[in-house]
């Protein structure tokens, strides 16, 4: 309808939609559904680090002496990395758990002496290095969990290697 002067003009049927129309608009519709198909699949990839960097969703975890970051996501069967702060501990432990189900590539700086005992792996330092930077690779894609800790603080670490 059109509205001239206060007063309705009809213009034509509506129901008089013709086949052209109606196939045009389905047209239409499908182009929207396929442009927002693409939109999404574009924010996924970039929550998952398909453009670059090794990760982009990082957690990070601080206690009173302690803390560590670390991925949520690890990129398929690629290395990926761990932080852990500490001024004051001189030993650090990683369950065998978690060191079961994630190969230790390096870990930055070396410990002086390691030493797997009952369910950790420890590692002692001299003196307290600060920050240690694990480089690991997941063994299998899946859910990996563990613990990482020092003297006085522990850790739970979990993410997903997809």
């Amino acid at each position: 309808m059109k509205w001239e002067n206060g007063n309705a003009l009809r213009l034509g049927n509506i129901n008089s939609i013709s086949n052209e129309e109606i196939s045009f608009q389905f047209k239409v519709w499908k182009i929207q559904q396929l442009a927002w198909f693409g939109f999404l699949s574009l924010i996924v990839a970039a929550l998952l680090g398909f453009f670059g960097g090794e990760y982009t969703i990082q957690k990070s975890v601080s206690k009173t002496e302690a803390g560590i970051e670390y991925p949520y996501l690890a990129q398929g069967l690629k290395p990926t990395q761990w932080t852990l702060r500490t001024q004051k501990a001189n030993e650090v432990w990683i369950s065998n758990k978690l060191a079961g189900a994630v190969k230790i590539d390096s870990i930055w700086p070396a410990p002086t002496t390691s030493a797997t005992t009952g369910e950790k792996l420890v590692l002692h330092y001299d003196k307290a290095p600060g920050e240690i930077v694990f480089r690991v690779t997941p063994h299998a894609r899946g859910f990996v969990e563990g613990k990482v800790g020092t003297e006085k603080e522990a850790f739970s670490v979990g993410f997903l290697s997809y």
